[in-house]
């Protein structure tokens, strides 16, 4: 939502629409933020239209397919709708009543794995200090691992994690052991994003379960949202629905003011 707020604040700050509509200005924007897209819509609605140039917008609807945001990370779909807005010409960096939109977001399997495997994800795997259990090969102190190969499937309901396991210095190539957590997603307040009935196996052996629960005590809140209210933001995840292939989120957003 940020984006789209300064969006606004970049567009009326530069003093005139000069004739063009505000959708076609909003869209060269928006475009010129991804790498390229499919497919991009802009309506903004207004009525009577001069009540745009005075900072009063009836509703923004911004609708996307195929959306490149940088090199392996692409947004199958992306809808947004805002409430009325209503900015101060005189302080773009507040509203005189919150920006508040609904969003909905598509993620296929495809490219969900695509952004696993940039190297922005894959550096931060190479070097994890970890102490690891016996059964995988621990001795009760600090080992250095690597994960390669990372892998996502989404399935009804669940979806499926794995990559392969090397302890530097230790295991011969070719022996990696393939971790995978297979789990739910829970949503909890609409703000943090969790695992449940979540599963372990190393080389398709269930871990026990004492261990997998363990394990899954750390992986739990892998987003909270709530982080987010220090910049003047709030957002809610009201739906989040895994079928195969692909992954599908809806919420909302409202924006009190920009960050900074």
């Amino acid at each position: 939502m940020e984006w789209l707020a300064g969006l606004l604040a970049l567009t009326f700050g530069a003093g005139t629409l000069g004739g063009v509509a505000l959708d076609v200005l909003l869209k060269e924007r928006i475009l010129g933020q991804l790498q390229s897209t499919e497919r991009l819509e802009v309506r903004v609605q207004s009525v009577p239209n001069y009540r745009i140039a005075q900072g009063d917008i009836d509703r923004i609807r911004v609708a996307g397919r195929g959306l490149i945001l940088r090199p392996g990370l692409r947004v199958a779909l992306a809808e947004l709708e805002t409430d009325p807005i209503r900015l101060d010409l005189s302080n773009l960096s507040n509203f005189s009543t919150p920006l508040r939109a609904a969003i909905r977001l598509q993620l296929t399997e495809a490219d969900l794995n695509a952004a696993l495997n940039t190297p922005e994800v894959l550096a931060p795997l190479k070097g994890v200090r970890a102490e690891l259990p016996s059964f995988l090969g621990g001795v009760g102190q600090m080992e250095t691992l690597d994960f390669t190969q990372p892998r996502l499937s989404l399935l009804k309901g669940q979806l499926e994690l794995s990559a392969l396991l090397a302890i530097v210095g230790k295991t011969p190539p070719g022996q990696e052991i393939r971790l995978t957590v297979r789990t739910g997603l829970t949503v909890t307040q609409g703000t943090r994003l969790g695992f449940k009935n979540t599963q372990f196996y190393l080389d398709e052996v269930a871990v026990p379960p004492d261990l997998a629960e363990i394990f899954a005590g750390s992986l739990n809140d892998v987003i909270n949202l709530e982080a987010l209210r220090a910049q003047g933001t709030t957002a809610r995840i009201l739906q989040l629905d895994l079928s195969p292939g692909q992954l599908e989120l809806v919420g909302f957003a409202q924006v009190e003011r920009l960050p900074g």
